[in-house]
């Protein structure tokens, strides 16, 4: 039976004879009702009832990217070429809308506010100090 508690719990059970391997995914909340930290996962593996096996794993996203490609750029492998592919269908997007815009000429306006006139020089210690 699912609970209000579990019912956003992502998890995948395995069946095999009497032991079940079950893999929470984040967000996982604990039998006890407290929730792990964010990118937290946990295994467990139970055999006749049993627990044998209760982990948490930290899989941060962003972690294993930048690990991903530091072990690229770092290993013996020759780098894959360059993948322009993206910036130039945003390119040829933008072009294509530019284009499509009609012609207007630039104005530019203050929106009513009124540009700022020149400091006067001001005096200090009996000093005049120049602006400008």
């Amino acid at each position: 039976m699912i609970t209000d508690q579990y019912r956003h719990a992502r998890a995948l059970t395995v069946h095999a004879g009497r032991t079940h391997v079950t893999v929470h995914l984040a967000p996982v909340t604990t039998a006890g009702g407290w929730q792990l930290d964010r990118n937290h996962h946990r295994i467990t593996v139970e055999h006749d009832g049993h627990v044998l096996h209760d982990e948490v794993m930290e899989d941060s996203p962003l972690q294993t990217a930048i690990c991903a490609a530091a072990s690229t750029l770092t290993g013996s492998q020759p780098l894959p070429p360059l993948d322009l592919g993206p910036l130039r269908r945003i390119t040829a997007l933008a072009e294509n809308l530019h284009a499509q815009q009609p012609e207007q000429p630039q104005t530019f306006s203050t929106g009513g506010l009124v540009p700022a006139q020149p400091a006067a020089p001001t005096v200090r210690g009996g000093a005049r100090i120049a602006t400008g």
